[in-house]
C-alpha cells in the first residue's frame, strides 16, 4: 500500500508542477488561469516538498522576499495586508530553506524576519 501512496504522491507532485509552475516568475501560480503568485501556496510548496529541485526552492524563497516589509510580509492576495497565519507558513518555509541552503545567521535572514513579525 505504501508503494501506491508514493506513486500517487509523485503523480500529484508532477501534476502540480506541470500546471502551476510559472517559469517566468519562478513561482507557483494560484491556479491554472491566474497570474497571482500566492504567499501561502508558494510557502507550502516548499514545506510539503512539491518543489522538484533545490533551484526551485531557491527561486520560490527569493520570490517571496518581494513582499517583505519591516513589520512582516504583505500578502499578494490582499494588497497591503499582513496576515500572520499565512506569514507563519512563509517564515517556516524560509527557515527550512535557510537551514538547508543558506547562512541563516545573516542579518537579512529568517531569524530577523521572524523576530520582526512576532514582535507585533
Amino acid at each position: 500500500m505504501s508503494t501506491t501512496y508514493a506513486a500517487n504522491a509523485m503523480l500529484l507532485k508532477k501534476a502540480i508542477n506541470d500546471v502551476l509552475w510559472d517559469d517566468e516568475a519562478r513561482m507557483y501560480r494560484d491556479n491554472e488561469f491566474s497570474s497571482l503568485h500566492p504567499q501561502d501556496g508558494n510557502s507550502m510548496a516548499i514545506l510539503f516538498n512539491v518543489t522538484q529541485s533545490q533551484e526551485q526552492n531557491k527561486a520560490v524563497s527569493k520570490g517571496l522576499t518581494q513582499f517583505w516589509t519591516d513589520i512582516g510580509s504583505l500578502s499578494p492576495e490582499l494588497n497591503d495586508t499582513i496576515i500572520p497565519f499565512v506569514g507563519g507558513f512563509e517564515v517556516a518555509c524560509s527557515y527550512l530553506y535557510s537551514v538547508i541552503m543558506t547562512d541563516f545567521h545573516s542579518g537579512s535572514g529568517t531569524f530577523h524576519r521572524r523576530r520582526r513579525q512576532a514582535r507585533d
